[in-house]
């Protein structure tokens, strides 16, 4: 929803692959007018560390069955998760390259937990 714009100004050239935050989560209230609380939402992670490493660890098992990707466009909770998954990638993996070319991410949030 927060990309619908940027997505249909690149053009239909272009395939997208959603993936979706895996724990039930309430929905934040400034959200109201944009969405439905009627509606499950979903979240990565619940900023704890070992939640945060487990959901690293399933976009690492994603990225790696679903490869190769162009990049990754993320917004908010999931642009924080892809780029600390970029820095934690490359940390493990230094003599490998990321299973992405670039990186487009709006407003990332990141959590706490992560220096």
């Amino acid at each position: 929803m927060q990309t619908a714009a940027l997505r249909h100004e690149l053009g239909e050239e272009h395939s997208y692959e959603f993936v979706q935050g895996t724990m039930e989560w309430p929905m934040a209230p400034e959200l109201e007018h944009i969405s439905d609380a009627t509606k499950p939402h979903f979240s990565y992670h619940n900023n704890t560390p070992e939640s945060a490493l487990e959901a690293l660890g399933a976009l690492d098992e994603y990225l790696a069955s679903e490869t190769p990707f162009d990049g990754i466009l993320a917004f908010s909770q999931g642009a924080g998760l892809a780029l600390i998954y970029a820095r934690y990638f490359l940390h493990l993996h230094p003599e490998r390259p990321l299973p992405f070319r670039c990186l487009l991410l709006f407003s990332p949030a990141i959590p706490l937990i992560f220096p």
